[in-house]
């Protein structure tokens, strides 16, 4: 069980890193979306089913399909798809695993012959994008134009700025 004050950070990858008492959870930015990954450096204390609840909030949930778990605004259509979790221990033995909505949570299942069979470190790694309808991810470059950019850095924090002529191509943005 993950407990404690989770404490936050921002990695040099522009990654975001959450302890969780023995868990570290990360989101990072992917082809596909964000992807969020849980990083197990020791079998987890306790007995039976691991299970990872994520509370939801804001979109409803909508469907459940081979490719994960489905969250639509009912108006506009554009949703979130919080994609099938895989286990992937230190043999790079990877495993699909069940992921089930409950009571407004996300739940990611760890059998316990895999948590017990598996060698640490392991990650549960799923992925979250956004789409149109079930099943129908965004993958879209923005209209007209973002140039000129420029990142900055003083060793630990970084800034990236660019030009971005999305709304108007008349009148860019920074």
């Amino acid at each position: 069980s993950a407990s404690g004050r989770p404490r936050a950070a921002v990695d040099k990858d522009g990654s975001l890193s959450v302890e969780r008492g023995s868990v570290v959870e990360r989101l990072a930015n992917g082809e596909e979306g964000v992807e969020q990954s849980f990083h197990f450096d020791a079998r987890p204390d306790g007995q039976g089913e691991l299970r990872v609840h994520i509370g939801v909030s804001g979109m409803p949930y909508t469907a459940r399909t081979e490719h994960g778990l489905h969250f639509a605004d009912p108006v506009s259509g554009a949703g979130v798809r919080y994609g099938r979790a895989t286990w992937v221990d230190a043999s790079a033995r990877r495993s699909d695993l069940e992921t089930t909505y409950e009571e407004g949570e996300i739940v990611l299942h760890v059998p316990e012959a895999l948590v017990e069979g598996s060698t640490y470190p392991a990650v549960l790694d799923p992925v979250i994008g956004p789409e149109i309808g079930t099943d129908n991810p965004i993958y879209h470059e923005g209209a007209f134009s973002q140039a000129a950019p420029s990142v900055a850095s003083n060793g630990s924090d970084y800034l990236v700025v660019w030009s971005d002529s999305r709304v108007s191509a008349s009148n860019a943005d920074i």
